[in-house]
């Protein structure tokens, strides 16, 4: 799923950047959050069979902000051409990949 919204954010930057600007303050409507929420009912739904699945203790909301902030920031970053700039050699691609997986190996396991 996040690779799908990296390859999202670059094929169509400026509809990526348009759905969560602030300007203008589309947020407050309420139709948008309402989307908004509905969107990432789909990410939650995710990590609550993950965490089900894999017997993994802990707050599925928690954790899938965590996974979006991640996925989220690299996309961002990817599109306004940050990383080009410090580690142009990156793979976005690979490090959503790994540190997806490094926060999901650190949760704490039911008993």
């Amino acid at each position: 799923m996040g690779q799908v919204y990296l390859a999202f954010a670059i094929q169509e930057p400026a509809l990526f950047r348009m759905m969560f600007s602030q300007k203008p303050n589309l947020s407050e409507k309420d139709i948008v959050t309402a989307q908004g929420r509905a969107c990432f009912g789909y990410v939650l739904q995710e990590v609550i069979d993950y965490c089900a699945f894999h017997r993994v203790a802990g707050d599925a909301m928690m954790i899938a902000v965590q996974l979006w902030t991640l996925v989220h920031g690299a996309a961002s970053l990817t599109i306004d051409g940050d990383y080009a700039k410090v580690a142009p050699e990156l793979s976005v691609s690979t490090m959503i990949q790994e540190g997806a997986q490094k926060l999901l190996f650190l949760l704490p396991m039911r008993e």
